[in-house]
């Protein structure tokens, strides 16, 4: 069972939701099925207008879906991550803390995501 809390101003929404191999959905997948106003355009890792910060809600644990590699090259190339970043978190076993709401597939945890309300 993932639990997410959704922060953001005005908006303190906590989520829980079955995760199931094969049918894991994303960050915005499930702010949108939830009514959470989180920001996006294209919904498919070409922008980031769903850029998030997310973070573990476990003691000392960080969130652990690892980024797609359309996810690292665009945050890489918009200058939001490094390449360094994301080698560094990914030999702590861990994932960057910068995501894409599109693209992030929500595992078997429990995280906070923080995003920018637009308007």
């Amino acid at each position: 069972m993932a639990v997410i809390r959704f922060l953001s101003a005005g908006v303190d929404v906590t989520v829980r939701c079955a995760v199931r191999d094969g049918k894991r959905r994303t960050v915005l997948a499930i702010a949108q099925q939830q009514g959470i106003p989180l920001p996006f355009r294209c919904g498919a890792g070409e922008c980031t207008a769903c850029l998030v910060h997310v973070e573990t809600r476990a003691a000392g644990a960080r969130p652990v879906a690892q980024p797609t590699d359309k996810e690292q090259s665009l945050l890489v190339a918009m200058y939001l991550l490094s390449t360094h970043d994301i080698e560094s978190a990914r030999q702590r076993g861990v994932s960057p803390d910068v995501r894409l709401a599109c693209q992030y597939a929500v595992n078997d945890e429990d995280l906070t995501v923080f995003f920018q309300r637009v308007g």
